[in-house]
């Protein structure tokens, strides 16, 4: 593992973790006690890591690394998701204890640069059972892989899908950070 920078979208530099394989980094964060060297095969099927992904402009068929010749990123979107998705599994971790989105320390996978069925922007974010999606707007939003609530929001989505536990009040995680209207 390597740590470097890059702006994200909303021009802060950001600290990422990435991993060095050759001349390459890669946007894969294997610094997260859920990371298990043994059962990963970078770049293409890291475990128990943090992964973002392009999905160049498709709407989540077709996905790449996001890479650099140094530790250091220029992909805005890239840097935008990779921090965000990094920041909502440490609060879910030091808040719930929950490791990762399946709680078994699963690789948490950002997907950027989606787009809807006909390859036109999508003003929308999603958790489609697997990873989360970041479409780049439309008419409505901006690039949504720029927003940690965003992030916070759809990876709410997975724990929710992969049975979150319920507080003693009877409330899920989800509705204790915010349920979409």
């Amino acid at each position: 593992p390597k740590t470097g920078t890059g702006n994200d979208l909303n021009a802060v530099q950001r600290t990422v973790n990435s991993y060095q394989l050759g001349s390459n980094y890669y946007l894969i964060d294997a610094t997260k006690s859920m990371y298990s060297a043994s059962q990963s095969s970078l770049p293409d099927d890291p475990s128990g890591a943090i992964w973002t992904l392009d999905a160049g402009n498709t709407p989540a068929t077709t996905f790449n690394n996001i890479t650099s010749t140094s530790a250091n990123f220029s992909n805005t979107k890239g840097v935008s998701a990779h921090y965000n998705a990094g920041i909502a599994y440490d609060y879910y971790m030091s808040t719930f204890s929950r490791n990762s989105i399946n709680g078994s320390g699963g690789t948490i996978i950002s997907v950027i640069n989606v787009s809807d069925a006909s390859g036109n922007g999508l003003d929308n974010a999603y958790w489609n059972g697997q990873l989360m999606a970041y479409g780049n707007g439309k008419t409505v939003f901006k690039p949504l892989a720029g927003g940690i609530d965003v992030a916070g929001h759809e990876m709410t989505h997975g724990f929710d899908d992969q049975g979150s536990q319920y507080d003693e009040k009877g409330r899920s995680e989800e509705r204790r950070v915010g349920k979409e209207c």
